[in-house]
């Protein structure tokens, strides 16, 4: 992931978290897809193996299977963009979880 593309997802995720369509965290983003509100979950790249492990196991039993995906940003850059430090975030709205996939994909 470039710079530039780095800077965008985050400022995506900033937007979409003044619009409240985060599920910030792993208790919020198990809610989440335990909710079927789950569009997208989106790990760090310094999240621990038995957390992804857990997230990823999770997301493939709900029946909606939300994609989850690992960004190349850190914990840190998500509380700077976020104001919230979570290493797991689910994107609840569709519109947000399209934008950050062709962000992620490109």
């Amino acid at each position: 992931m470039t710079a530039e593309g780095k800077k965008q997802l985050l400022s995506v995720l900033g937007l979409a978290r003044r619009a409240g369509k985060l599920a910030m965290g792993r208790t919020q983003a198990k809610q989440a897809i335990h909710c079927k509100t789950a569009q997208l979950i989106l790990v760090t790249a310094d999240l621990s193996e038995a957390l992804l492990r857990e997230i990823r196991y999770i997301a493939a039993r709900s029946s909606e299977k939300p994609l989850v995906l690992e960004a190349d940003v850190t914990m840190d850059e998500i509380y700077f963009a976020c104001a919230f430090k979570a290493g797991v975030v689910a994107v609840t709205d569709k519109n947000f979880a399209a934008k950050i996939r062709t962000l992620l994909q490109s």
